[in-house]
């Protein structure tokens, strides 16, 4: 009987440590996996760092390409004005 219980015990214990065993595999993978995707998200935010001050450079390039062309189209209203008094 008290080998009996033994036995028992001992497959019992058996699958808790086949259990933990597992488990820290699993928690290994996990956190692989999770380092992964933190570095990636790393990576990503530093693309959209670069993209969102791409971003702003292009939009204050455009802001002063349209300040010199309307510039220029009053110059050139100016000049028409003229021309059209001189008529």
């Amino acid at each position: 009987m008290a080998v009996e219980i033994l036995l028992e015990l001992e497959t019992k214990i058996d699958t808790v440590l086949s259990s933990v065993k597992t488990l820290k595999e699993e928690n290994a993978k996990v956190s692989q996996d999770l380092a992964e995707t933190r570095q990636k998200i790393q990576e990503l935010e530093a693309i959209n760092t670069t993209l969102a001050r791409d971003l702003e450079s292009s939009k204050n390039e455009v802001n002063d390409k349209q300040a010199k062309l309307d510039n220029a189209i009053e110059k050139i209203q100016g000049m028409l004005s003229k021309l059209e008094s001189a008529a």
